[in-house]
């Protein structure tokens, strides 16, 4: 099984541009498409998960001598695909052997736009804050489309509640 790593410094949503939002939203739902399609991915934010940075030869290199700009890094089975720019779809399409058709470059901007709705949602607390009532954007639903964990480095185990 392939595996890809995505070294992430953290994101804050509330201060996204709209198009470093769509990149969220592009490679969340990227994220989500591997793994239903067998590749092992695992996605690491910075200040959540700082020895998966340091603890990585290639990563701590990249931090000493590029520092935040080297950032976001991608590598598959340990070897650099991108640095400083999330892969594009067509990248990550060709990488996995994967059509096209299901890794786009863009989304619609509605599509985008709601998923952000809900995700600032989700962090003021909503969705039943606690009891979710079934908002889409706190990730107790059955579709993957909707999968919200985008700071994360849940395995493809975690998976297993969005089946």
């Amino acid at each position: 099984m392939q595996r890809l790593e995505l070294f992430e410094m953290s994101s804050d949503l509330n201060f996204a541009s709209k198009g470093e939002v769509a990149e969220q939203y592009r490679i969340q739902k990227a994220v989500v498409t591997l793994r239903l399609n067998g590749v092992e991915v695992y996605r690491y934010n910075f200040l959540q998960n700082p020895t998966a940075f340091l603890g990585n030869e290639t990563i701590g290199k990249i931090l000493e001598t590029d520092g935040d700009a080297g950032f976001p890094v991608t590598l598959i089975d340990g070897k650099m695909l991108t640095k400083g720019r999330y892969p594009s779809g067509t990248e990550l399409a060709e990488t996995f052997s994967l059509s096209s058709d299901i890794l786009p470059d863009t989304y619609p901007a509605e599509d985008v736009e709601l998923w952000f709705k809900m995700m600032m949602e989700a962090e003021r607390g909503g969705c039943g804050a606690g009891s979710c009532s079934g908002c889409s954007g706190c990730g107790s639903v059955s579709d993957p489309d909707h999968y919200s964990d985008f700071d994360s480095d849940q395995t493809d185990s975690d998976l297993s509640d969005y089946d």
